[in-house]
C-alpha cells in the first residue's frame, strides 16, 4: 500500500513523517526516492490547504531549502575528502555542478582547489543558519498531544473514533465541526445573556 492521498493517510503518520523526514513510511513497497518526494510534496500542499495555514507553506519551503543546502554541503565535503586521497573526475564534476570552481591543471592547483572548496563550503552552513533563524520559534510550555486534541474533538462532538487510523481529511473535517459547534454554543450564550439584560 502507498499513502498517496490525504483521504487515506493517517494524520499521526503525516506528523511522524514531517518530524522524521522518513518518506519510506509512506509505503511498504519499493518506490524511487524521487517518486516519494513528489508524493510527499503534493500531500504537504494538500495538508496546508486543509489546515488553511499560510505559515505552513513558508515553513515547508524553508525546510526544503535547508535540507537541500545541508545535503550539498555534506556531498561537497565528502567529495573533497575523497579527492584528497585520489583523483576522481566524477567527484570534481559534482563539485563544479554545485557552483564551486576547481582547478586541476597542476598538483599544486589541485590541492589548493580542495582546500578552497572546503573553505567556501562553510558558507553553506552560514546560509543554513540564516534560514533556520527565519523559521518560527516554537513556544515553550506544555504541549498538547495529538491524541489529546482528538479526545477533545470526540468529547465535543459526542462521537468516538480510532485516533491511530483517522485520516488527515477526516481530522480537519472534525476540526471544522468542532469550530462550528463552539461558535453555535457561543452564539446561544450571547443570546441568553442578551435576553437576561432585558
Amino acid at each position: 500500500m502507498i499513502y498517496d492521498s490525504l483521504d487515506i493517510l493517517p494524520i499521526k503518520l503525516y506528523y511522524k513523517i514531517s518530524d522524521t523526514g522518513n518518506l519510506k513510511l509512506l509505503t511498504d513497497k519499493e518506490i524511487e526516492e524521487e517518486t516519494l518526494n513528489t508524493i510527499w510534496d503534493e500531500l504537504v500542499i494538500g495538508f496546508d490547504l486543509l489546515n488553511k495555514s499560510n505559515n505552513s507553506k513558508k515553513i515547508f519551503i524553508l525546510n526544503k531549502e535547508i535540507n537541500s543546502l545541508e545535503a550539498i554541503h555534506k556531498a561537497v565535503l565528502m567529495a573533497c575528502e575523497s579527492l584528497s586521497f585520489e583523483y576522481d573526475q566524477y567527484l570534481i564534476d559534482i563539485i563544479k555542478k554545485y557552483g564551486f570552481s576547481f582547478n586541476d591543471n597542476s598538483t599544486e592547483d589541485y590541492h589548493n582547489s580542495i582546500e578552497k572548496t572546503i573553505r567556501e563550503a562553510k558558507s553553506l552552513v552560514t546560509k543554513v543558519n540564516m534560514l533556520k533563524n527565519q523559521l518560527p520559534k516554537t513556544e515553550e510550555g506544555e504541549k498538547v498531544s495529538l491524541d489529546e486534541v482528538m479526545a477533545s474533538y470526540s468529547s465535543v462532538l459526542g462521537i468516538d473514533f480510532d485516533y491511530n487510523i483517522i485520516s488527515c481529511t477526516k481530522f480537519f473535517a472534525l476540526k471544522n465541526q468542532v469550530a462550528m459547534k463552539v461558535k453555535s454554543v457561543e452564539k446561544q450564550l450571547q443570546n441568553l445573556k442578551g435576553n437576561g439584560k432585558r
